[in-house]
């Protein structure tokens, strides 16, 4: 997923990053230039008496590479609570791994 990440300098001067999501991808650098300064201009952004986006610095596209490793969500979200009941499953690796067609003790020649 691409995102827009806005740069700001902000009235106390530290630094603050906008981003967006769902974004369109081919904004030209005049576009961007002009919404990020009335992002500036508008001034909603406040936190701790700082205005967070007070002057645009610079803006690029962002892109994040998700690999997943594993997926409980759709276990939990049929259950209705983290933890569900995943016995099932466990049970039918568990029996993958205990078959006795490849345990160790087949493998070792007998004398």
């Amino acid at each position: 997923m691409k995102k827009l990440q806005m740069r700001y300098k902000g009235s106390t001067g530290k630094k603050h990053t906008l981003s967006m999501s769902d974004i369109n991808e081919q904004l030209d650098d005049q576009t961007v230039r002009e919404q990020m300064t009335a992002i500036a201009t508008v001034g909603l952004f406040e936190k701790d008496k700082e205005l967070l986006y007070a002057q645009p610095l610079a803006a690029n596209y962002s892109e994040t590479i998700i690999t997943p490793i594993f997926n409980d969500e759709e276990l939990v979200d049929e259950a209705g609570v983290a933890g569900a009941d995943t016995s099932q499953a466990a049970a039918d690796a568990t029996t993958d791994l205990e078959d006795p067609a490849t345990t160790p003790e087949d493998t070792v020649p007998q004398n």
